[in-house]
């Protein structure tokens, strides 16, 4: 998978903002930033998504990454995976990025990626990991085109 995540972040570079890849230490700060605040962690396979990519905006979609960053061109401002989830604080949620009216979290009870309702919280689709998360859900504003309506996914990129 992690070819294919780096090949249609390559054909975006020009239209979305794509943050360098985080480091170990990006990382060991992160999830010491979310114990200390009682959050629930990340996942190891969204770690492995933040190690090619240490967060993206792109079209209104937002994937969160260990820092705070701002698009000098456009003063846009991406937040981080610990400042979003220490406003949201509720129990065995991790929030891991947004669209429009959608929430996209890592349920540490369950183990599964959900998309999850703003207001309700209600949660629309929940997958097994990160890849299918990604495939499915991130992959509809990446590669709007690429959609395979036979099995909802899109086969040509993960």
């Amino acid at each position: 998978m992690k070819d294919k995540i780096k090949q249609v972040l390559e054909q975006l570079d020009y239209c979305a903002m794509i943050v360098r890849s985080a480091s170990d230490e990006d990382l060991k700060e992160c999830q010491e930033d979310l114990i200390n605040n009682e959050l629930p962690t990340m996942p190891q396979d969204y770690i492995d998504f933040l190690k090619i990519c240490n967060g993206l905006a792109f079209n209104g979609m937002e994937i969160f990454g260990t820092d705070i960053v701002t698009d000098m061109e456009s003063s846009y401002q991406l937040i981080d995976i610990v400042t979003f989830n220490e406003e949201q604080n509720i129990d065995n949620m991790l929030f891991i990025g947004r669209i429009d009216d959608d929430l996209y979290c890592y349920n540490s009870e369950t183990g599964k990626y959900e998309v999850r309702d703003l207001t309700s919280m209600d949660v629309w689709d929940e997958y097994v990991d990160f890849e299918d998360f990604f495939n499915c859900e991130i992959m509809k504003w990446l590669a709007p085109n690429e959609y395979d309506e036979d099995d909802g996914r899109y086969d040509a990129y993960v």
